[in-house]
């Protein structure tokens, strides 16, 4: 890592894991309710967190708003990934999760969308004053 990197350097590089992070979301949900094809990549949150953290710390409200519309999003992949293995221990088979479960997708989507805009908005501000400096 080029640790002499500039803050807006790190602030494009958080920006793009963090939109990258929310996009590995829905393929998740995908992987784990569909069965399409896993991820080849990793979950970039972990390095979203660790950028943010240590370099902008003007963020720290966004972010946390954003780690917990992304915890709001795992419980609900949890939840629909539980009952489709109540379903498998029942005998129906590897089924997607119920109707009333995947309903439920646009909330949690809209929360995740939310969050991003708010980094968006709050990066933007941050990028001026950088710029500005």
């Amino acid at each position: 890592m080029n640790w002499g990197n500039s803050k807006s350097e790190k602030l494009e590089e958080y920006l793009v894991e963090t939109l990258r992070s929310a996009e590995f979301m829905s393929k998740d949900m995908q992987h784990r309710f569909f069965d399409s094809p896993a991820s080849s990549d990793k979950d970039p949150l972990m390095r979203a967190s660790m950028l943010q953290k240590l370099y902008l710390p003007e963020l720290d409200n966004a972010h946390s708003t954003f780690l917990k519309a992304i915890g709001n999003f795992q419980s609900w992949i949890a939840t629909g990934m539980q009952e489709r293995l109540d379903a498998m221990k029942s005998g129906k088979g590897k089924i997607s999760p119920s109707e009333a479960h995947l309903a439920k997708y646009p909330d949690y989507l809209q929360g995740l969308n939310a969050a991003v805009t708010l980094i968006e908005q709050d990066s933007k501000k941050l990028a001026r004053q950088l710029h500005e400096a």
